[in-house]
């Protein structure tokens, strides 16, 4: 076997290599856009229930009072932040606690290994 044998083997790694890095990046950067819509939307639903609260405590007439009064508690029951398979919430500390994680199996493999 020659260098140029052994430089034609080792190219189709690199290549994996980096398209697993490449895949991994995309993956990221989704994840990053997924977070930050979610928090957009979380920061909506609070100005909502900031100006139903608001609202709701005006001389207003009484069936709007009442209205305000319903979104507010419909929202309380009913509003929970999104979450993957129910496991991980959507939120913006999702990114941390995912490289937290990978950083401690890393280094609960290199512990193993030596």
């Amino acid at each position: 076997m020659t260098e140029t044998d052994s430089a034609i083997i080792l190219e189709p790694k690199a290549f994996i290599d980096a398209f697993v890095l490449g895949w991994v990046c995309k993956n990221i950067i989704l994840l990053s856009l997924c977070i930050k819509e979610c928090e957009n939307f979380y920061t909506c639903v609070k100005e909502a229930e900031i100006k139903c609260l608001l609202h709701s405590e005006n001389n207003e007439s009484p069936g709007t009072k009442k209205l305000y009064k319903n979104i507010l508690k419909l929202n309380r029951v009913n509003f929970d932040k999104m979450t993957v398979c129910r496991v991980f919430t959507m939120e913006a500390a999702l990114l941390l606690n995912l490289v937290e994680l990978f950083a401690t199996y890393t280094i609960v493999i290199l512990q193993f290994a030596l």
